[in-house]
């Protein structure tokens, strides 16, 4: 691969990816899901999850659920040289994008909620959040330039 070329990763619900070198991770569709993305500037690494629930839930692929989607990336930065006080997080998604007063409809909020509690008892900062609001996301990230790119979308009523 010549030094140009840029691998582009597009994750959906649940999936997750970690890789180094120029690549870029993009996120669609985050309405009440969330797009993490943190980096390790120093060492180059970069990952990525599309987390759809705060907690742990049966039955469902473990890197939908925070708790497991950040401790994975997490691991599998360092496994890739990764160094915990390197380590910088961006926040996209968590909003209200159904007109509904349905519980469910925080679902959002507590996204965020859990990823920050994630982040923070891994010490890891969060430089950047584009969260909460009333419309989807679609959300890329990627290295050499390690910038955060958010394009928002109105939400649709889905009721």
């Amino acid at each position: 691969m010549q030094q140009t070329d840029i691998v582009r990763h597009y994750l959906n619900l649940g999936q997750t990816v970690v890789v180094s070198d120029a690549a870029s991770i993009h996120i669609p569709g985050l309405g009440s899901c969330i797009g993490v993305f943190i980096h390790d500037m120093v060492n180059r690494i970069v990952a990525g999850a599309h987390i759809v629930f705060p907690e742990v839930m049966q039955g469902v692929l473990p890197t939908m659920c925070a708790p497991a989607a950040i401790a994975h990336l997490f691991e599998e930065m360092k496994k890739l040289g990764s160094v915990p006080m390197y380590l910088q997080a961006h926040i996209v998604g968590g909003g209200t994008v159904l007109n509904s007063t349905a519980k469910n409809n925080t679902l959002g909020q507590r996204n965020i909620e859990a990823i920050k509690r994630e982040l923070k008892s891994r010490r890891i900062n969060l430089v950047s959040e584009h969260t909460g609001e009333h419309y989807t996301r679609t959300a890329s990230f990627g290295l050499p330039d390690a910038a955060l790119h958010v394009k928002m979308h109105p939400s649709r009523d889905m009721d």
